[in-house]
C-alpha cells in the first residue's frame, strides 16, 4: 500500500509539475526522488512501528 501511495504521489506530482513549468523539468524529477525517499522512509518507519506494537500486544496478553 506504501508502494502504491508513493507512485500515485509521484506521478500527480510529475504531473502538476509539468504543467506548472516544464522547462524545469530537472527540478521536478529531483523533487520526486527527494518525496519519493521520504515517503519510503516513513512508511517503513511506520510499518516498523505497528509491527513492534504487535509484537508487543501479542506477548503482553493475559492467558
Amino acid at each position: 500500500m506504501a508502494a502504491a501511495v508513493s507512485l500515485g504521489f509521484s506521478v500527480g506530482t510529475y504531473c502538476v509539475g509539468v504543467l506548472i513549468d516544464a522547462q524545469n523539468i530537472l527540478g521536478v524529477m529531483n523533487f520526486l526522488l527527494v518525496s519519493g525517499v521520504l515517503i519510503t522512509a516513513l512508511a517503513l518507519i511506520i510499518i516498523g512501528l505497528r509491527r513492534k506494537h504487535q509484537a508487543a500486544v501479542t506477548t503482553s496478553s493475559p492467558s
